[in-house]
C-alpha cells in the first residue's frame, strides 16, 4: 500500500469543496445520490447493481439527457419498476466483474461495447455489495480517467481496524481513486452502523456512499468553490427507515466545524427517527400482544384435539430421528447487508442467516414435501445479540408463506436470550405441512445458529 497510513487513507474521504453545486438525484430514498451538477458533454453513465429500480438513472436521462447503461444479474429486466427508455438506456443480466465467465462482463469490456470513444466523458454509479474492489482494482486508469463522476458505495470499512484488511483491498482502491479524482461527498448508509477511529477522531460507518469529481474539473478560483457539508440539506435521512441515522462527525470536515444548515438538518433527522420509534414501537407491541393471543388459543386447541404429547422430548430421542431441515432451502423476508435473503440450512459457530433489523421478519424453510411435524428445535445465535429472539412464533403451512392466524409461540425458558444458552424445542403436535415458518412482530432481527426440524 505505500507510504499512505490509514490516517491517510481515511482523510483521502473526507469531502473537499467542489467547484460546481450538489445535487441530489435519485428520488426520496435508498439509492438517491448527491453529484456535482456537471453534466455538459457527459456521453453516458453506466450503473452496474440496480436491484430492478433505476430511479437514478431514469431522472439522469429525463432531466439531463445522458445515456444510461445498467447490468445486474441478480435483476430481471420484467421486473423493473420502470421500462428502459428507448435509444437512451440499455440492460445487460450479467454481473460486473472480472472472472471472464458467460454471465459477467468486465467495466472495461462494457465501456468499450457503448462508449467506445475515448474522448467522451462518462458517469459511474456503483453498488456491487464488495464487487467494487476487484473491479475497479482491475480497470486500468485509461477507463477510470474517463469517468467525471464517480458515486460509488464502499463497503467493508471495518478494514481499518485490521490492518491486513486495509491493505488488501480498501486501502489501494481509495488510492487508485485519489490519483485522478477528489472526494466532495460523503454520506454514511446506516443499515450497519459505524465506529470511532481513535487516531482521527472520525467516525467510520462500516459502508458508506462517496461521490467523486475528476481532478482536471477543479478549475477556477477556490474562493468560489462550494464548501462541503455534514450532512448535506439534500442528503437522504436513511438508507433503512428502521435503524437510527448516522451523520459523519465534524471530524470529517477540514473546518471541523458544521454548517447551521447541517447542524438543523441533524436536529430534524433524530427527531424524525425518534418519532417513527415511539408509533412503530406502540405499534408492534399491540401487533405482538394481539398474536400472543392468537398463538395461545391455537395452541391450546391443538393439545384439545391432536394426539400426542406436548411434553419436552430428551436429546437423546431426538438424535436418533431424521432431520428434515438440513440442506433445505430457506427463505427470509429480507437480507440485512450482504447476507443473502436465500440459501440452505445449515448448522454455523454463530448463526447461518440473518434477516434485516426491522418488524415483521421470518425465515421460511421449503422440506421439499407434506410432513406430519413433530419438533421444532433452534439453537439462538451463539456471539451476541440473543435478545433480539424473544418474541418469536412457527407457522406450519402446505404453502409457501404463512398466516398470522395459524402462529403458534416458540417454546423457550429464560436461558434461551442469554449466550449459549440452551435450545429451544417446541412440539408441533403432528401438524401437518411442507412449509415451516418462523417470525417475529417485533422490530428485530433473526439470526440462529441451526435450526432442526423433526417428524
Amino acid at each position: 500500500m505505500g507510504v499512505h497510513s490509514s490516517t491517510d487513507l481515511l482523510k483521502s474521504m473526507m469531502p473537499k469543496a467542489s467547484p460546481v453545486q450538489l445535487i441530489r438525484i435519485g428520488g426520496e430514498h435508498d439509492g438517491a445520490y448527491l453529484i456535482p451538477d456537471d453534466f455538459d458533454g457527459i456521453d453516458a453513465c453506466f450503473s452496474p447493481g440496480v436491484n430492478n429500480f433505476k430511479h437514478f438513472e431514469d431522472e439522469l436521462t429525463k432531466q439531463f439527457g445522458v445515456k444510461c447503461h445498467m447490468c445486474d444479474y441478480s435483476s430481471d429486466l420484467d421486473n423493473f419498476e420502470t421500462p428502459l427508455i428507448a435509444n437512451m438506456q440499455t440492460f445487460q443480466k450479467k454481473w460486473l466483474d472480472v472472472d471472464g465467465a458467460e454471465n459477467s462482463i468486465s467495466l472495461e469490456d462494457w465501456v468499450a461495447q457503448y462508449s467506445p470513444d475515448p474522448r467522451d466523458d462518462l458517469i459511474l454509479q456503483m453498488d456491487i455489495e464488495g464487487a467494487e474492489y476487484r473491479n475497479l482494482l482491475s480497470a486500468k486508469d485509461s477507463v477510470i480517467d474517463r469517468f467525471r463522476i464517480i458515486v460509488i458505495e464502499l463497503h467493508g470499512l471495518g478494514a481499518f481496524r485490521q490492518p491486513n484488511l486495509l491493505d488488501k483491498e480498501v486501502g489501494p482502491l481509495l488510492q487508485k481513486l485519489s490519483a485522478t479524482h477528489i472526494c466532495v461527498h460523503a454520506h454514511p448508509n446506516n443499515c450497519c452502523g459505524d465506529y470511532l477511529d481513535n487516531a482521527t477522531g472520525m467516525n467510520v460507518p462500516n459502508i458508506i456512499e462517496l461521490t467523486y469529481l475528476r481532478r482536471d474539473r477543479f478549475a477556477g478560483e477556490e474562493g468560489s468553490f462550494f464548501e462541503p457539508q455534514l450532512p448535506h440539506p439534500l442528503d437522504i435521512s436513511w438508507n433503512i427507515r428502521a435503524n437510527p441515522p448516522i451523520h459523519l462527525n465534524e471530524k470529517w470536515l477540514l473546518t471541523k466545524q458544521r454548517s447551521i444548515e447541517s447542524q438543523l438538518k441533524v436536529l430534524r433527522d433524530n427527531l424524525d427517527f425518534a418519532d417513527w420509534e415511539r408509533s412503530a414501537l406502540r405499534a408492534e407491541v399491540v401487533d405482538t400482544n394481539t398474536i400472543n393471543q392468537l398463538a395461545i388459543r391455537n395452541l391450546y386447541n391443538s393439545l384439545r384435539i391432536e394426539s400426542g404429547s406436548a411434553s419436552t422430548p430428551k436429546s437423546s430421542e431426538l438424535e436418533t430421528r431424521v432431520d428434515l431441515a438440513k440442506g433445505k432451502t430457506f427463505r427470509l423476508s429480507q437480507g440485512h447487508g450482504h447476507y443473502p435473503s436465500e440459501g440452505k440450512v445449515e448448522e454455523q459457530p454463530k448463526f447461518f442467516f440473518h434477516t434485516a433489523i426491522a418488524a415483521d421478519q421470518s425465515i421460511t424453510i421449503d422440506l421439499e414435501q407434506s410432513y406430519a411435524l413433530q419438533y421444532l428445535v433452534i439453537k439462538n445465535r451463539l456471539d451476541g445479540l440473543q435478545e433480539r429472539a424473544r418474541h418469536i412464533f412457527v407457522s406450519v403451512s402446505d404453502e409457501p408463506f404463512y398466516s398470522i392466524d395459524s402462529m403458534y409461540p416458540i417454546n423457550f425458558s429464560p436461558d434461551f436470550l442469554k449466550p449459549k444458552g440452551p435450545a429451544s424445542v417446541t412440539p408441533l403436535l403432528g401438524r401437518k405441512g411442507r412449509y415451516l415458518s418462523i417470525y417475529s412482530p417485533m422490530r428485530t432481527a433473526l439470526h440462529f445458529s441451526s435450526i432442526k426440524i423433526y417428524a
